[in-house]
């Protein structure tokens, strides 16, 4: 598991970051027992899932993607407040594939969230080369984050033993 580069003290943050990096865990180990979608389509369903059931686990209601593709939320998963005029605790965009503009339009939309905490996980490709260009992608989406915003960046790269992890970048 790589370090998490954000403050210790931000709970939600190690929440999803202990969620993400479960449900990663999950979804490469039990992909072969489901063959009905495309790899990257049954992890973003287990990371949507495992922060869904994080989110309960934590008492938050939410607001998640519906399974009929043809209708969509405005954010694949929200986590509402406690109370009726709270702001979400988090909203989070899964994007796993490759087009940087349709990433972009992602984290475009999400500046406009009102929450805590803005997540988008990103899918680094299967090289090295993919993942730089991945994580460069990122950094200049970085740069045009307000000052008082929150955002973690979740990359899903390779790691040095063949398997998939998190890097996280938070902001």
């Amino acid at each position: 598991m790589a370090p998490n580069p954000f403050p210790s003290d931000d709970i939600i943050v190690s929440e999803v970051t202990h969620a993400l990096d479960n449900a990663l865990r999950h979804a490469e180990e039990n992909y072969l027992q489901s063959k009905k979608t495309s790899k990257q389509e049954w992890i973003a369903k287990q990371l949507l899932t495992g922060l869904q059931n994080k989110a309960k686990n934590l008492e938050f209601d939410v607001l998640n993607i519906p399974e009929n593709k043809k209708k969509n939320w405005l954010y694949d998963l929200i986590w509402k407040g406690r109370s009726p005029n709270d702001d979400p605790l988090l909203v989070a965009e899964c994007n796993l594939g490759k087009n940087f503009r349709d990433i972009r339009n992602d984290f475009e939309k999400m500046l406009m969230a009102r929450a805590e905490l803005r997540l988008l996980i990103t899918y680094g490709g299967n090289d090295q080369k993919d993942s730089e260009k991945a994580l460069e992608n990122i950094e200049r989406l970085k740069t045009q984050i307000p000052g008082t915003d929150h955002f973690l960046f979740a990359t899903i790269i390779d790691d040095s033993k063949g398997g998939k992890i998190f890097r996280y970048d938070y902001v």
